[in-house]
């Protein structure tokens, strides 16, 4: 998971927080844009971006993009069961991580976004999780920002408590389970077919 707490806003703490998290912003930001941008996020957030944005360094080979979309599609088949915010994705390494890791970003509908990121050196359900756990606070920090219920996945045996936890279940199958129970809910990609 990237450092740190995924946050937006104009004060130096939520900055420091957007930064560590990597924020970045959807396409070219430009002239007075950037300016407001530099402005709203600060100094350091603003240079990280522009780091991020002419790196130039490698892109995914073909097996890594499958590797990403593979590892993604489960988590995103449970966001759309869910009804919960889908995002926006695009696969993209990382510089800061190594050649070991993919990535992808995901963003909200505000242009705001958060780096993800998966090692390919981790056995298939391990893959899953990891991503599930990053995307999973990514959601929880979107459904907030437009008043939705922050709990996502929300626990079908504990409605209106808590979340529900990724893990590597029995026969190394990711799934989401029960924190207070431990009970195993459903694999990671089958939400919709939980009843």
């Amino acid at each position: 998971m990237p450092p740190g707490d995924h946050g937006q806003g104009g004060d130096s703490s939520s900055s420091s927080a957007a930064y560590s998290s990597f924020l970045f912003i959807d396409g070219t930001v430009e002239g007075d844009d950037f300016a407001t941008f530099r402005q709203r996020f600060g100094d350091e957030v603003a240079d990280r971006m522009e780091y991020l944005r002419d790196l130039g360094g490698r892109t995914l080979t073909e097996d890594e993009r499958a590797a990403v979309r593979e590892t993604m599609a489960p988590v995103l088949r449970d966001i759309e069961a869910s009804g919960a915010i889908l995002p926006r994705t695009r696969e993209q390494p990382y510089e800061d991580v190594g050649d070991e890791s993919a990535g992808v970003w995901v963003w909200g509908s505000d242009g705001t976004g958060m780096g993800l990121v998966m090692s390919s050196a981790n056995l298939a359900a391990e893959r899953v999780v990891r991503l599930a756990e990053q995307v999973q606070e990514w959601e929880i920090e979107e459904l907030a920002a437009v008043a939705r219920s922050a709990t996502w996945p929300e626990c079908p045996d504990h409605p209106n408590s808590h979340p529900l936890d990724p893990m590597v279940g029995d026969k190394n199958a990711a799934v989401w389970r029960c924190p207070r129970t431990g009970h195993v809910i459903c694999e990671i990609g089958a939400l919709g077919s939980y009843r």
